[in-house]
């Protein structure tokens, strides 16, 4: 009976952490709404949020939410580096190990693969140069990417943005 609630245990575990592994990850970045984040399968969020002259990172997760400048962070780990560390360490050198030797063996050689697990699911821009003659040089590279499928626009009002939407799928 005992043996049965573990196999059942750690099937139920093996599930869990295969879904978490198959989870859809998606990127979106868009400059007219000011939206940043990272979000995967609604389980992990992470965003970047723009209040006037301020970064703030937001985290999401279940149990969990945070909050944080991002400026005060960086200017923090910055000074923290800064200062002259007082205490005198002598160590023996480590021996080095090869545990990641294997990981960055299989990484370099499933890297193509990795790449195109991603997709993009709407790209839109709109680009002006403030130049006229670049932007008509610009008119048959829009073209060729409103071929493809892809919204991209010029103009001459000085409107510039990017609406951009990445899944990534294993």
């Amino acid at each position: 009976m005992v043996g049965w609630v573990i196999i059942v245990l750690v099937v139920l575990f093996l599930a869990v952490i295969l879904w978490l592994l198959l989870a859809t990850i998606t990127l979106t970045v868009d400059t007219t709404t000011n939206e940043y984040s990272i979000v995967w399968f609604g389980f992990f969020q992470g965003r970047l949020q723009l209040v006037g002259e301020k970064i703030y990172v937001i985290v999401r997760a279940p149990f969990f939410n945070k909050r944080f400048d991002l400026e005060q962070k960086i200017l923090k780990e910055i000074t923290d580096a800064q200062k002259p560390d007082t205490t005198i360490k002598e160590t023996a050198p480590k021996p080095k190990h090869s545990s990641g030797k294997f990981m960055r063996k299989k990484l370099r050689k499933n890297w193509l693969r990795i790449i195109k697990s991603f997709q993009v699911r709407r790209f839109r821009m709109n680009i002006d140069t403030d130049n006229f003659i670049t932007n008509s040089l610009l008119f048959p590279i829009t073209y060729f990417a409103q071929m493809r499928g892809y919204q991209v626009g010029i103009n001459y009002m000085g409107m510039q943005s990017v609406s951009l939407v990445i899944q990534n799928r294993l």
